[in-house]
């Protein structure tokens, strides 16, 4: 995101000038300062958002579901962070705004949430020119998103037993952002096959 992105690059940049920091290690520094401020920065403005217009609990339930599929599974990255902030507030509203205007049945949510889940796992982790990994880290990603998937599942069926059609439905779109995203992340970075396991 443009703001973090800034912020990071100044600090960095400061840094650097008082010695504190060795000007070889700048980037890294800036790598994860900026992941930091995105992080935050991001998460606390949908949070005012989600608030502001009535969806605080909608909005927490969208950031729990999408954020550790995007973290775990991976996939495509927006080349520029203006494009990437664009992408990721679009994402956010038409979420919002579709599980507010489109009913779904629960089970038609529970049920096609379980059916992505296989395809998230299988292509679990995508990877990307600037970051491959080798078999022991894809293992490592796909025992943290099967420990996800399996509370997810515990989650949902909670939901299901209680009639949350909102909630449901905000989870399967989240599902259904991270494995579209996954696809786009292998047919842009030529991973078309899912890994062995």
């Amino acid at each position: 995101m443009i703001i973090s992105n800034v912020c990071s690059h100044h600090i960095t940049e400061s840094l650097c000038r008082n010695g504190l920091i060795d000007p070889q290690d700048k980037d890294s520094y800036q790598y994860c300062l900026d992941l930091t401020f995105d992080f935050i920065i991001f998460h606390s403005s949908l949070l005012l958002i989600g608030a502001a217009i009535g969806q605080f609990f909608p909005t927490c339930c969208y950031i729990l579901t999408l954020t550790p599929l995007k973290i775990i599974a991976g996939g495509a990255h927006a080349k520029t962070p203006l494009i990437c902030s664009i992408i990721s507030y679009a994402l956010y509203f038409c979420v919002i705004f579709l599980s507010l205007k489109i009913s779904i049945p629960s089970i038609v949510s529970f049920g096609l949430t379980l059916l992505i889940a296989p395809g998230i796992f299988l292509l679990t982790p995508v990877n990307h020119p600037n970051k491959t990994f080798d078999l022991q880290k894809r293992k490592s990603m796909r025992r943290a998103l099967l420990i996800y998937q399996i509370i997810s599942t515990i989650i949902i069926l909670i939901l299901f037993i209680y009639g949350q059609e909102h909630y449901l439905y905000i989870i399967l779109l989240c599902n259904l952002i991270t494995h579209i995203n996954q696809i786009i992340g292998c047919i842009l970075y030529q991973e078309v096959k899912p890994y062995e396991t």
